[in-house]
């Protein structure tokens, strides 16, 4: 079976789970799931965890027979133990030309709906130098947002009281994600704007429709 096969298995067995089994095991599936890790072989991993606690739940044990007192500790060894796929660079560049399509073609429907109802001009002129770092900013504030996203999907689930470490940890990123925005958003607005180009509303969504379909292909081609 391939991982989508493995994947639909495995959320058809999960309906055997009792509540608290269910939850304890989709914390771990999460926290594997969210690390990169090779797809069919995480599947498999996750398969074979489920069963063994399908199997411990018929003897009247929870799932800690299978996996110990620290579920957390337990995902963790397990992830370690797994290869990162070879092909990583191309989801990644996925990602981030799925970003950017959605943030051009955004921009450019936002465009006509701001002129529509409040007529408001779009802007087609911008700097050369303003632009360019404002696209490098955008992208690293969303590298920010997504590994903060990220441990909270992974980590969150697995704090059972109160732990000021991983608070603190959790807000510092999304701190450093605002500023990085806040930071960019004045410093652009301070650069000369030197030479520009024209970049109307409708070539913003071209682009951004052109780098969804890129990112659909890669994937596909990826598969």
């Amino acid at each position: 079976m391939n991982e989508n096969q493995l994947a639909h298995e495995n959320n058809e067995l999960r309906k055997q789970l009792t509540k608290y089994n269910k939850k304890v095991y989709e914390n771990i599936l999460m926290y594997i799931r969210t690390s990169l890790r090779t797809s069919k072989e995480t599947e498999e991993v996750l398969m074979e965890v489920l069963e063994h606690t399908i199997q411990a739940q018929k003897q009247g044990k929870d799932i800690h027979a299978v996996i110990g007192d620290n579920p957390k500790a337990y995902a963790k060894e397990i992830t370690d133990a797994l290869p990162y796929p070879r092909k990583l660079v191309i989801p990644i560049i996925s990602l981030i030309m799925i970003f950017f399509g959605f943030y051009f073609m955004g921009g450019g429907i936002f465009d006509y709906i701001f002129d529509f109802f409040f007529n408001v001009p779009p802007q087609t002129t911008y700097g050369i130098i303003p632009f360019i770092t404002g696209i490098f900013v955008t992208l690293i504030s969303f590298v920010f947002f997504f590994i903060g996203v990220v441990f909270l999907i992974k980590h969150i689930p697995f704090i059972v009281k109160f732990q000021l470490t991983e608070f603190l940890l959790t807000w510092v990123i999304f701190a450093l994600f605002i500023l990085i925005l806040i930071g960019a958003y004045f410093l652009i607005l301070q650069m000369n704007q030197g030479a520009t180009f024209e970049f109307p509303s409708l070539l913003k969504m071209v682009v951004g429709s052109i780098l969804l379909l890129s990112a659909y292909i890669a994937y596909r081609f990826n598969k």
